[in-house]
């Protein structure tokens, strides 16, 4: 009898513990797991990025005119991708498909910023924006 009841009550903490995780597995990703980058305006972004830029390329008041709307709309573009993609996706294969999104908005945003700065200033953004992207990567590794 003793025997049933330590067998019964071992089985019923397993299925406890079974079914926590399965429920826990199951929550949607928490705020504290969201990267801030998705929460800061995409404005806010882009002017972050044009200050430091500013030291390595001087962009005309033209030529800022037409490149701070393009990075805005792309930032705006490569945050709901990140969310949609994250929320439909969750895990490694969530990240791997939203890589490759997000490769596809970088040549968009290179296409249209081509359109407005000449090559040397183009060069100038792209090498800018691969500097801060193994910053970040390296950054991602020490912490």
């Amino acid at each position: 009898m003793l025997k049933n009841k330590m067998f019964t009550t071992l089985a019923m903490t397993a299925a406890l513990v079974f079914s926590a995780c399965l429920i826990l597995s199951c929550l949607p990703v928490r705020a504290a797991d969201v990267p801030p980058q998705l929460d800061t305006p995409p404005e806010v972004l882009v002017d972050g990025f044009l200050k430091g830029l500013s030291s390595r390329v001087q962009l005309t008041p033209q030529e800022l005119a037409n490149v701070r709307p393009i990075l805005i709309e792309q930032t705006r573009k490569r945050q709901n991708m990140a969310r949609s993609r994250l929320a439909a996706t969750p895990g490694l294969a969530g990240m791997k498909a939203l890589r490759d999104d997000l490769h596809q908005i970088g040549r968009e945003t290179d296409a249209r910023l081509a359109t407005v700065l000449p090559p040397d200033k183009l060069a100038a953004v792209k090498a800018y924006r691969e500097e801060r992207r193994e910053e970040a990567k390296t950054r991602k590794r020490a912490g």
